[in-house]
């Protein structure tokens, strides 16, 4: 983003640009652009692209390139792409320089043997086993495997969980594919959605706090002891102007009291 001063010596040359030049602003952070700026613009919003959208054009790419693509694999990628066009594209190159034809198994294995490993996270979350927790960690870390990833990815495995707790696990909303469906309904079934919500909020805070502090790993190893301790996680309903944040805050000060 630019500056204020930058700003309105851009607005300057916006007002009355020569006739070969146009502008073409892209931005994630719309709401940071002066509305003197926006008010000179025509606007077109991006959207994620729908599953079936990407999986129809996967297939056309599919013939016109002469790749053998199952149609169940189309879906599988479309998936996984989460609404990004080039992210499926992407999917689709990988596979097809793995083999002359793409099939939902071969393009799973290597996201399978990743779920698994979360859902063995997940599990050893729910069942209180500390030392699976971070055993498991330990060799994700040894692996080169970045510890913000792994907390979002821990974060994607909880939401599943929350939204199958909830009633609301339509195959649509969930980002899990469907030989895994059993075992996140498994673990969802074993905790209460309080608890759910809990150890989303606490993997939040950890979040964010690795973005400020270098030491990623034992913030992540700390928030793993907090949910994986014997006393249950649960969370409040908010106040109206209470903010989620202190629920991790009193854990930890509970274990620095232990």
């Amino acid at each position: 983003m630019l500056s204020p001063s930058a700003w309105g010596a851009l607005l300057k040359v916006m007002e009355e640009p020569p006739e070969y030049v146009k502008f073409i602003l892209a931005t994630t952070e719309v709401h940071k652009v002066p509305a003197t700026i926006i008010s000179r613009c025509q606007r077109y919003d991006f959207h994620r692209i729908r599953t079936a959208d990407i999986a129809a054009r996967l297939q056309h790419i599919a013939e016109a390139e002469q790749i053998a693509l199952e149609p169940e694999a189309a879906q599988l990628i479309a998936h996984l792409s989460d609404g990004g066009m080039r992210d499926a594209l992407s999917l689709l190159d990988q596979c097809a320089s793995c083999g002359d034809q793409i099939t939902p198994r071969c393009h799973c294995h290597r996201r399978r043997c990743r779920t698994g490993q979360h859902l063995r996270h997940s599990g050893a979350i729910q069942a209180q086993d500390t030392a699976k927790a971070l055993a498991l960690t330990g060799a994700l870390y040894d692996q080169s495997k970045d510890m913000v990833r792994l907390c979002e990815e821990l974060l994607e495995q909880l939401r599943n969980m929350m939204l199958l707790r909830a009633g609301s696990g339509q195959p649509e909303l969930l980002t899990c594919l469907p030989d895994e469906l059993p075992k996140l309904q498994q673990l969802a079934q074993n905790a209460t959605l309080d608890t759910i919500l809990g150890q989303i909020s606490c993997l939040q805070d950890c979040r964010e706090r690795m973005q400020r502090n270098p030491a990623k790993r034992v913030e992540l190893e700390m928030t793993l002891i907090q949910l994986a301790s014997p006393h249950p996680v649960t969370a409040a309903v908010p106040a109206a102007a209470a903010a989620p944040q202190p629920l991790c805050s009193s854990l930890r000060r509970r274990h620095r009291k232990r």
